[in-house]
């Protein structure tokens, strides 16, 4: 199936988003209240755009009954029919498909197998966790056999390793579809591993659309280099220009900056940079200078994350957050109040340009 919207409007949620979707994964990534479930909901045929047009397969979606579309949407939450059981839930999924009671009865078989739901068969959907929900969600679009498959914020509320055991798998049942999927999120790292492509929404437009490893490289724009992680953020002034890296100019600091490719750029122009906090060192003591940048600071918060420590670095070109490896922080290498230095390669540093462009690595580049 081939989904087109061209020129979609809705009222004051959405303003003219225009997306082609072939057999593949699409993240829709964006914050709270930014129109991905509006448009999801619009994909679905759940609502009608107040402007633009839906073509299935090249055809006008009007045309098209919501039945004959076979377009599952899996809403946040899941959609389920809480006050019946899991087999009620599955048997209803298969009677609305209007199947031979032999062919019911082997699907059924197989999605409770497929996603062990046996032991949960005569439990009540209000009884269940999010885990046991989720699957009983995905096994009723499986058997379903949709000919597109919309997920809003699947994994809501799910601790962060239940959400890692998910994601493979859930990359598993796309390939086995093999149909387009959209998926609405606002974790980017579900975007990137689930999907193919990203489209990213923000205040009702989609302001970056491409392939999930190019988000990490060239979000385009200040907006999307928050959504993937960026959270040192300075204005500088160019002061040299080379062959393959400049030098800026910050707050009296020097940085020397190595992209992948300098465009557009003039001596003495104002640019952004941005420093991933995973790829800042702090050290007490700097040996090894070479191809690295440096410069001292302060230690000012140390506090614990998921799996490392954020440490918050107050420097002449301001605050500068790093993730830092526990052991450093339990042998009291670092700790608040600590004169430091904040070491980063030359290729660190992004580039955000006059046009734009950022070049950011992946968060998890040091894994």
């Amino acid at each position: 199936m081939k989904i087109q919207l061209m020129s979609i409007k809705y009222k004051k949620t959405l303003s003219r988003v225009d997306l082609s979707l072939n057999n593949e994964v699409l993240a829709l990534l964006g914050k709270e209240k930014t129109g991905k479930s509006t448009l999801l909901r619009i994909m679905a045929g759940l609502l009608k755009p107040t402007e633009g047009n839906i073509l299935i397969d090249y055809k006008d979606a009007e045309s098209v009954p919501i039945s004959q579309r076979r377009i599952i949407y899996i809403p946040e939450g899941y959609g389920l029919l809480r006050d019946l059981t899991v087999e009620e839930n599955l048997f209803l999924t298969l009677k609305f498909l209007s199947k031979r009671e032999e062919k019911v009865k082997e699907e059924f078989l197989r999605a409770v197998e497929i996603f062990n739901l046996k032991d949960l068969l005569s439990a009540r959907v209000r009884e269940l966790n999010l885990d046991d929900k989720l699957r009983l969600a995905l096994a009723r679009a499986f058997i379903s056999r949709p000919s597109a498959l919309l997920l809003d914020e699947p994994f809501k509320g799910f601790p962060t390793y239940l959400k890692k055991d998910y994601l493979p798998r859930l990359r598993l049942l796309f390939s086995w579809l093999n149909v387009p999927v959209v998926i609405a999120t606002k974790n980017y790292e579900e975007a990137i591993y689930l999907s193919d492509r990203i489209a990213v929404i923000h205040n009702g437009e989609i302001i970056w659309e491409g392939k999930a490893d190019l988000i990490k490289k060239k979000p385009g724009n200040i907006e999307v280099a928050k959504i993937v992680g960026l959270r040192n953020i300075f204005t500088c002034v160019t002061e040299k220009i080379r062959d393959g890296f400049l030098i800026v100019n910050c707050r009296g600091v020097r940085i020397r900056v190595d992209p992948p490719e300098i465009k557009d750029i003039k001596e003495g122009q104002r640019v952004t940079i941005g420093l991933p906090p995973e790829e800042i060192e702090v050290k007490e003591v700097v040996k090894d200078v070479k191809g690295k940048n440096f410069f001292d600071g302060k230690v000012i918060e140390v506090s614990c994350a998921e799996n490392f420590f954020e440490v918050i670095v107050k420097s002449k070109i301001g605050n500068i957050v790093s993730f830092e490896n526990p052991q450093k922080v339990y042998s009291g290498e670092i700790r608040r109040g600590r004169e430091v230095y904040i070491v980063f390669s030359y290729k660190t540093p992004c580039l955000i340009q006059s046009s734009l462009e950022c070049l950011i690595k992946s968060k998890h580049s040091k894994n």
